[in-house]
């Protein structure tokens, strides 16, 4: 457990339950359950997060049931950061479907105008 000096303490967890509306539940090392919400710099870089998952809260001294996550901790299998979609450029041919090619660009031809 870490004072900071802006009257919050810093703890370690794991989540327990995810919950509607980026909220969820985290056990903390104690034992205790506490209500966290993802920070806004977590959520403004997309970092998810699933139950099992370990992480860094902070949390008034004052107000022991609510938290803020603020870190994840690594874990040891690494996931992919999007796994229901693509990672190949829109160029590569989806599976199943043949590659589409570039339509030559047309040049005018001289001559071929009607008068």
């Amino acid at each position: 457990m870490q004072q900071r000096d802006d009257d919050t303490v810093e703890l370690e967890g794991t989540i327990h339950t995810v919950l509607p509306g980026t909220m969820f539940r985290v056990e903390l090392d104690n034992g205790h359950l506490v209500l966290a919400h993802i920070s806004g710099k977590m959520r403004k870089r997309f970092i998810r997060l699933v139950a099992g998952d370990r992480v860094k809260i902070e949390m008034s001294p004052y107000d022991t049931e609510k938290a803020r996550i603020v870190y994840r901790v690594d874990s040891r299998s690494p996931r992919p950061m999007n796994p229901g979609k693509r990672s190949s450029p829109r160029s590569m041919a989806r599976p199943g479907q043949p590659k589409k090619r570039a339509k030559p660009n047309p040049t005018p031809r001289r001559g071929s105008g009607k008068k």
